[in-house]
């Protein structure tokens, strides 16, 4: 399938390994002219020789720090003044060191937030309007699936790149009429240098062997093996060509199954994932016909939202207080899944769990 990328001028951000690298050789494998940027001036040199070489098209790069605005405006005008325009930009930059809430600093908060918004801020404050002259434009962020699920062990990461998504969504609006796309794409869990330095310090905190935390990951997948950049890399050049034209404002997960992309459509939606147990809950009207006989889930008719629970804790107390129609909310944290009873049903709500066989234990206020 032809992209119509041969001709068109791309910047990736952060390209001299990773996802950004792979996003970048893929991009000049269907024949755009590339410009790159990362902090490591060497080790971008040795990227963008490796990606002319095999792909025999031009690469610019230059060395700089993305959270520095000016940088940032040179390099774009560079790129500019070199190929004559600037088609598409994907942002990207490397992830904040993995912390626990306590152990994270006001200043390293600070450093998130420039690392990962304010350099997206930079790159579409100096892309966008050079696309919008040309009525043609592709902005694609890099974020994460902690946009939708957080990741054990990525604080700053799951609480910052969330804001990236509504940026990314309020400039769709605000551009569309330019021929201007501005989508996000969502990667999972994929094998690079990051995921293995995140393997690690879960190691470290926990004991836990680092083979074991990536069996763990890959239990957690439907696909049940992690992604490979050149996967990541082939859904970023589809949204940067023609064929893409009326995607927008999306957040594209690419992630093996990891989380339901229906579970996300609506106007809102949680989605826990604690040990084998998959919780979502959002409006009934986005869940597609037939989820409910779908093979380890279970539909959770109670007041408010639907639950879907994919054979867990939260299926297993809801389903006898459905059977015995009482009715109850749901509400699902990062930590734990509420079951919510009025309280003059409190009684039948005991009887119809310890007739399932769960123990109820009483506080002493009761």
């Amino acid at each position: 399938m032809d992209l119509g990328l041969t001709g068109r001028v791309a910047i990736v951000a952060a390209a001299s390994k990773g996802l950004g690298r792979a996003a970048a050789e893929e991009l000049s494998r269907e024949g755009a002219h590339l410009a790159i940027c990362a902090r490591t001036a060497s080790t971008l040199a040795e990227t963008a020789a490796h990606i002319q070489k095999t792909t025999g098209h031009q690469v610019l790069h230059q060395a700089l720090d993305v959270t520095d605005s000016e940088a940032v405006a040179a390099f774009v005008a560079a790129v500019e003044a070199r190929f004559g325009r600037i088609d598409i930009c994907v942002t990207n930059c490397g992830g904040p060191p993995s912390k626990s809430f306590k152990s994270t600093k006001p200043e390293d908060w600070r450093s998130a937030f420039d690392q990962l918004l304010m350099s997206t801020i930079f790159f579409a404050r100096e892309t966008l309007p050079r696309m919008q002259r040309n009525k043609w434009g592709r902005l694609i962020t890099i974020t994460s699936s902690a946009v939708k699920q957080p990741v054990d062990g990525l604080l700053l990461s799951n609480s910052i790149r969330a804001a990236v998504v509504g940026l990314a969504r309020t400039l769709a609006n605000e551009y569309a009429a330019d021929g201007i796309t501005v989508n996000n794409v969502c990667p999972g869990y994929t094998r690079t240098a990051r995921l293995d330095g995140l393997a690690s310090s879960i190691s470290a905190r926990t004991g836990c062997k680092t083979e074991d935390v990536f069996a763990g990951w890959e239990r957690e997948i439907p696909a049940g093996r992690l992604g490979t950049p050149q996967e990541f890399a082939a859904v970023v050049a589809f949204l940067a060509s023609e064929r893409a034209s009326y995607m927008n404002g999306a957040s594209i997960a690419v992630d093996g199954g990891l989380i339901p992309a229906w579970a996300t459509q609506g106007p809102f939606f949680s989605v826990t994932r604690t040990g084998d147990e998959l919780s979502v809950v959002t409006e009934l009207s986005v869940v597609p016909l037939g989820v409910q006989s779908e093979r380890g889930w279970r539909v959770l008719r109670v007041h408010g939202p639907f639950v879907l629970s994919e054979i867990g804790i939260l299926a297993s107390l809801a389903t006898p207080l459905a059977e015995a129609k009482i009715s109850l909310f749901a509400v699902s944290t990062f930590d734990t899944d509420y079951l919510l009873v009025a309280s003059e049903t409190l009684s039948g709500v005991i009887a119809a769990l310890e007739g399932a066989g769960h123990t109820v234990y009483r506080s002493k206020a009761e």
